[in-house]
């Protein structure tokens, strides 16, 4: 079998290559993966194509076109012409058809390439996905619901959103984030002997209200003898986290400020608790035995932690920032032994979960 997987990254977000790369290892496993790494930093492709998987190739480079642009239908048939068997593109949260205009024909276009690779023969598949658009009795909603029915499987990564789409859909089920699958430490962690939390924060519009969470849970450690570190595995979000270290300096809070890349998200080992509204950073402190707690806004790029924790976490571990209060991390603090327990089960299942149907979908 032969897999074409157009992979996309934002500039420096590591969650985004930890779920590009897991995703193409996991492929490989059972199908030949050609990459079309086009446009994207020379950082990105070497992370993607050092692997000791044969099955994992370079689209471009093997065939001399890209996908992208002007060359799609042409690929597309090249594709068609030497067997290829499923056509897909990165994970995370998928774009969907609306306005303005300029977007609406970008999309459209993107969706012309989809429907032809359908009709060619190859299954279209998207797992690890978010697709939030609104079940509306609109034109655009309809046309959305139209573009959507093209794939043969979309994987959602909670199960909120599953159940909104499954009204419309029927090619819609549960498929985990791909970042359960980084290798776990094979022993579970002495959560006791970590003294040491991080923050971590994309942006928010009411940079007060955070700031005076962030302060209770200062004083909560402090007072508990935890050192405070700030990090951050998206390029983009150094500046505000840098404006919150200056507003914390009375707290010798330390920022670490050079970003946690690909090849070193073992960092997560030392933290006891990760404070943030990034999944990634979230899902990786996670995987690395820290007990992760999702301080959010209402903003819906934030919307996202609150679905994805309810679904794959036994306790609670979310709250937006204005019910955030002392009382929730006196509970988080001492039952810290059996979160992190439970935790480690948790990702044990979703790993189960998401291994079954990438090998599901690729026997079907």
């Amino acid at each position: 079998m032969k897999v074409f997987f157009s992979a996309y990254t934002c500039q420096g977000n590591t969650g985004d290559v930890l779920i590009n790369k897991l995703q193409i290892e996991e492929y490989a496993r059972y199908a030949e993966v050609y990459v079309d790494c086009t446009n994207m930093s020379k950082d990105f492709y070497d992370i993607i194509f050092k692997t000791k998987n044969p099955n994992i190739k370079d689209f471009v480079k093997t065939y001399g076109i890209s996908y992208r642009s002007k060359n799609m239908l042409r690929a597309i048939l090249l594709m068609h012409k030497e067997g290829f068997t499923y056509f897909t593109k990165s994970p995370g949260p998928y774009a969907y058809i609306q306005f303005p205009i300029k977007t609406f024909i970008i999309r459209l276009i993107g969706v012309l390439g989809y429907w032809i690779a359908c009709k060619k023969g190859m299954k279209v598949i998207a797992l690890g996905i978010d697709l939030n658009y609104k079940k509306e009795s609109t034109w655009l909603q309809k046309l959305n619901d139209q573009y959507f029915s093209i794939y043969n499987k979309l994987g959602v990564r909670s199960i909120i959103n599953t159940k909104q789409l499954s009204q419309s859909l029927t090619n819609v089920e549960y498929i985990p984030d791909m970042a359960f699958l980084y290798p776990m430490p094979i022993a579970a962690p002495k959560i006791e002997n970590r003294k040491k939390i991080a923050f971590s924060y994309r942006e928010v519009d009411n940079i007060g209200e955070l700031l005076e969470k962030l302060i209770i849970i200062c004083d909560f450690f402090r007072e508990k003898k935890y050192d405070i570190e700030i990090v951050c595995q998206v390029e983009e979000d150094l500046m505000f986290c840098s404006k919150l270290s200056n507003s914390l300096a009375l707290y010798s809070v330390n920022f670490r400020q050079q970003l946690i890349d690909y090849n070193q998200l073992n960092a997560y080992t030392q933290y006891a608790f990760v404070f943030t509204n990034r999944l990634h950073v979230a899902l990786m402190g996670a995987i690395h035995g820290a007990i992760p707690c999702a301080i959010i806004s209402h903003d819906v790029k934030e919307y996202k932690l609150s679905c994805i924790f309810d679904t794959v976490f036994s306790k609670r571990l979310w709250c937006y920032q204005e019910t955030m209060n002392i009382t929730i991390l006196k509970e988080l603090f001492e039952k810290q032994k059996t979160l992190s327990q439970l935790l480690r089960n948790d990702i044990l299942c979703q790993r189960d979960i998401c291994t079954t149907a990438v090998k599901q979908c690729f026997k079907e």
